[in-house]
């Protein structure tokens, strides 16, 4: 079964129930398989992006053509999501995008070979 990598639960802070509550719907991704959550929500800090682009790594560590990302979160983490799977990959990537007219999320494949 194939999978849909989020890269960050878009989310905000409760002051109320302190703590992240989601921003977004994103169970229609899940049309394209199985979400996984990258990165939870919150900053990255520039003194921690080491730790977050190990944390994307570990959980990209399988995977394939057969996956997608939905990019969604900080954009540094959101670049280092797709350098990486790229890299797993040999250059090509999918990516989820959001289209209103079908209400649904369309997939996009985007092979950095092309431009080669």
């Amino acid at each position: 079964m194939s999978r849909v990598f989020v890269v960050q639960q878009p989310a905000v802070f409760d002051r109320n129930s302190k703590k992240f509550v989601p921003k977004y719907d994103l169970t229609p991704a899940a049309a394209h398989g199985r979400l996984v959550y990258l990165l939870g929500p919150g900053n990255i800090f520039k003194d921690r992006m080491d730790q977050a682009t190990r944390q994307i790594a570990r959980v990209l560590s399988d995977y394939t053509e057969a996956d997608s990302l939905l990019a969604v979160g900080d954009p540094v983490a959101i670049a280092a999501a797709v350098m990486i799977a790229g890299k797993r990959t040999g250059g090509t990537v999918n990516l989820l995008k959001w289209d209103r007219l079908s209400a649904s999320y369309e997939r996009f494949s985007v092979n950095s070979n092309v431009a080669a």
